[in-house]
């Protein structure tokens, strides 16, 4: 199965910023057979980097949208639809935790934009915290997307940066798979370069979510190189 690092830049770094991290990145960055490295930087940046990821020809990486408008293309101030974004990524961010505190997110939303995505063939990557886990997994059961990646992201650890410990971890995805078997399921929440490779060796998982341990690339370089084999 194919395993994931996902960097997730929310709201920081300005396109100059972006970029020059980018071009560093890509000097430096060797692919590994089986894993993908997936980039979520700002709306402002999915464009210029598609072009650069593109011109560099290297394999095993991509690009993430930090979310996808619920509806389709239409009259919807502000908003981005899944068939727009799919220009330039492949994957979007949905159900974040901080979607659903800051912008009161509902899981009625969270299936639209997964549905949205299903029908632009993009991929879903459903964020799962641990405050109703259990809806948030029913309300996916008749979701008819072909490809999806399940993050358990648990609220506490992103809020205080403080990291879920394994053994809870591994409970969660064993949870998780009672209701979702037939997807990869990674683990963001405080990630870092001294727990990385500990997630990234727990069994059931496919892969790392890392927020502010990626926006500084000697961080996570040294990331990549502690999680370069699948297992």
């Amino acid at each position: 199965m194919k395993r994931y690092i996902i960097a997730n830049w929310k709201c920081q770094k300005r396109e100059v910023e972006a970029l020059q991290w980018l071009d560093g990145f890509l000097r430096a960055y060797r692919p590994v057979q089986g894993r993908e490295v997936i980039l979520a930087p700002s709306f402002l940046c999915l464009s210029s980097f598609a072009k650069r990821i593109a011109d560099s020809g290297l394999p095993g990486l991509s690009l993430a949208a930090q979310d996808v408008s619920p509806y389709p293309r239409g009259s919807y101030t502000g908003a981005l639809s899944a068939d727009l974004i799919g220009d330039y990524a492949r994957v979007a961010i949905v159900g974040h935790s901080e979607r659903r505190k800051y912008f009161h997110e509902t899981n009625h939303e969270v299936t639209n934009k997964v549905a949205e995505l299903a029908d632009a063939d993009m991929t879903p990557l459903v964020c799962l915290d641990d405050s109703n886990m259990d809806g948030q997994l029913a309300a996916l059961q008749d979701s008819e997307c072909a490809e999806m990646i399940l993050a358990y992201c648990p609220a506490y650890a992103l809020n205080s940066n403080v990291a879920e410990p394994l053994d809870s971890v591994a409970r969660a995805v064993a949870q998780i798979r009672k209701y979702q078997a037939k997807y990869p399921i990674v683990y963001g929440g405080a990630v870092r370069l001294e727990n990385a490779a500990g997630y990234w060796n727990l069994d059931g998982l496919s892969g790392i979510f890392i927020g502010g341990a990626s926006l500084e690339l000697e961080s996570f370089m040294a990331i990549l190189d502690q999680c370069h084999s699948p297992s």
